[in-house]
């Protein structure tokens, strides 16, 4: 199921061990680096004594994802919600999601997702609209029934009459669809990234370069705050796929690597450095990719140790979510193509949660583990 046409990956072994080694040094000074590209402290880049850094749109829509799950989860609590309202949020009607953002954007989500998935997330939000009517009249969910789940925490859940968690799996599907699709299909590509983008004129009114800009973009999809970096104990939130390598820290170590390669690759933008800047953008790429990985397969032991049907449902929807989500990787760094991803989800996942089984699980978790090699924490994580 791998696929192996892109062959470049396997010629740069050696350069790539060396960056990662570099990137799990200190990261309270700048790191030198025997390419001559240094890797700052911080992702703080400035020109004429002002920051060159920007991607404001990236934290709207970051904020838009938060506020929208906010909404679900009251779902999630028994109370019934509208799928106009839920349709308004995505699509950030009249630039406040008709009433329902607590500030006002021109951006949105919606026109940010993978075109061909944008209904599959209409349809979600409209179905949970629906499914609150039961929530609300405190039905029971079961097998081809949608309503409450109660987890372990006492806390309930909505599900539709498959079992799965709207809230979760529009969450992280989104975190794939729209975040990690941007990263690795939009900002980290040529027609953003490459040789021909403008990297010495100033965009007007502005103090970044185009390719600067583009690459920031990349990096707001991240969800990082700009001193992020291996067990981060500042102030700042850390969100979405930088949450998720810091919360894996102890298992995975990828928290240094993809924050270190968005930082150099920016210097080297700066350095106009294109060699140093490939390199960055392989690591950024192939290592979401793993981390997604990794998702799914804690995920996979959630699934197996979870003792009731709401956990069990709860987690098995962000194993599928996650799992669905490794269908956005880039085509030139991916382990799988988007077909074998479905395949895999309807093998080992399916259409309905309730017939999940351990045996099916336990085969995903080996799959992906051995893909994606994280055979040696596979069972902790």
């Amino acid at each position: 199921m791998i696929n192996n046409k892109h062959i470049k990956r396997l010629i740069l072994p050696a350069i790539l061990a060396l960056v990662i080694t570099s990137c799990e040094k200190n990261e309270d000074v700048p790191q030198p680096s025997i390419n001559g590209v240094s890797t700052p402290a911080t992702y703080s880049f400035e020109r004429n004594g002002s920051s060159s850094v920007s991607y404001s749109g990236q934290t709207e829509r970051l904020d838009q994802l938060g506020e929208i799950k906010s909404k679900l989860k009251l779902a999630d609590a028994g109370n019934q919600i509208l799928g106009t309202d839920l349709l308004a949020m995505y699509a950030n009607t009249n630039g406040n999601g008709s009433g329902n953002f607590s500030f006002s954007s021109t951006k949105q989500l919606e026109d940010k997702t993978f075109s061909p998935d944008v209904s599959y997330f209409q349809d979600i939000l409209t179905s949970a609209a629906n499914a609150s009517n039961n929530g609300a009249n405190n039905i029971t969910a079961a097998n081809g029934t949608s309503g409450l789940l109660t987890r372990g925490n006492n806390n309930t859940i909505l599900v539709d009459e498959n079992g799965f968690e709207f809230t979760q799996v529009f969450e992280k599907g989104i975190m794939g669809a729209t975040l990690f699709y941007q990263i690795a299909n939009v900002y980290t590509t040529e027609e953003k990234i490459g040789p021909s983008v403008d990297n010495t004129a100033l965009v007007d009114g502005k103090n970044y370069t185009k390719l600067e800009h583009h690459f920031d973009e990349a990096f707001g999809y991240f969800g990082a705050p700009v001193d992020y970096k291996a067990n981060y104990s500042g102030s700042d939130v850390v969100r979405f796929w930088a949450h998720y390598a810091k919360e894996f820290e102890a298992n995975i170590q990828l928290s240094n690597p993809l924050m270190n390669a968005f930082k150099k690759g920016r210097q080297a933008i700066v350095d106009n450095r294109r060699d140093v800047l490939d390199e960055q953008v392989q690591i950024i790429n192939e290592q979401l990719d793993r981390l997604i990985a990794a998702c799914a397969i804690h995920y996979t032991n959630a699934a197996l140790n979870a003792s009731n049907n709401g956990d069990r449902m709860h987690v098995l929807s962000e194993l599928y979510a996650f799992t669905r989500s490794l269908r956005y990787s880039n085509p030139e760094f991916r382990k799988y193509t988007i077909t074998e991803i479905d395949a895999l989800v309807d093998k080992y996942i399916g259409t309905n949660l309730w017939n999940v089984t351990p045996n099916g699980l336990n085969s995903l978790k080996d799959e992906l583990s051995s893909v994606y090699n994280w055979n040696a924490v596979k069972d902790i994580l």
